[in-house]
């Protein structure tokens, strides 16, 4: 096997296994979010059969990686990286960080959660929004999470209308769904956050191509720009200012390593 083949294979499974326990991290958040929450509101909020295969996936992409001499990083060198965990924190994204870093913040009681939300803090309002015992709850901590500058926020709000049982729907039911989930990845990834659009929002768009058509996109983008102004206008009456929607190369190049082909 030649060197230029071998690091294809390696970028592979490292890209592979990254996606993978960044999904994983995201619809674990969702279990977790609704766990509490009535038998019906649960029921509708069950994720597809498909997702339960991911921790599957993940062991037979690390077991072959332990075949493997090399793996690339796709974040780059450790400045590189350190910059790029501390840019998805500061949008409320942590799956980047250890289970050490984030284990303290589960022994918190509520009030203690609530007083640490109120002064910004964004691990504690995704914590708070994981212990919510409906959807109205889970859906009002993940909005102030979203004026405080969470776009992890926005992108769980949309996964609520995708963690439904799309497929049991009729067309136009699932279509106002699907077009919904869109809308708020779109408006993460107006605020310089694509992870949304791109672990979520394109395996859904690819699942249901037939049905949804341009004037269904161009409603999105519509939607997706009404959910950033109504959120800038929330941060504004709270005189916290504009968002800072900048995205450094080193974010940049994170996606791009991730996303471009072979």
């Amino acid at each position: 096997m030649n060197g230029l083949h071998f690091k294809k294979i390696t970028k592979v499974v490292a890209g592979a296994i990254f996606l993978v326990a960044a999904c994983l991290y995201c619809y674990t958040s969702l279990f977790k979010s609704v766990g509490d929450m009535q038998a019906d509101q649960r029921e509708s909020l069950n994720l597809q059969q498909s997702d339960v295969v991911l921790s599957d996936a993940v062991k037979n992409i690390k077991q072959t990686s332990n075949n493997k001499k090399e793996i690339l990083n796709p974040m780059g060198n450790p400045a590189d990286a350190a910059e790029i965990k501390d840019w998805f924190a500061q949008r409320g994204n942590f799956s980047f960080m250890g289970d050490e870093q984030l284990s303290d913040y589960a022994t918190y009681e509520d009030n203690v959660l609530i007083k640490l939300g109120e002064n910004g803090d964004l691990r504690a309002l995704h914590v708070l929004a994981d212990r919510a015992k409906n959807i109205n709850d889970f859906e009002s901590v993940l909005h102030k999470a979203a004026v405080l500058g969470s776009t992890e926020a926005l992108i769980r709000m949309g996964a609520i209308n995708e963690a439904e049982n799309l497929d049991s729907m009729n067309v136009d039911d699932r279509k106002a769904k699907i077009i919904e989930a869109l809308s708020y990845y779109d408006a993460a990834q107006l605020r310089g956050d694509w992870w949304g659009s791109i672990v979520r929002g394109e395996n859904l768009l690819k699942r249901y191509s037939h049905e949804i058509n341009q004037q269904d996109k161009d409603a999105v983008q519509e939607n997706a720009k009404k959910i950033y102004d109504e959120i800038q206008k929330a941060r504004n009456a709270q005189e916290l200012g504009e968002f800072d929607n900048s995205v450094p190369d080193s974010v940049i190049k994170f996606y791009e390593e991730m996303l471009r082909p072979l």
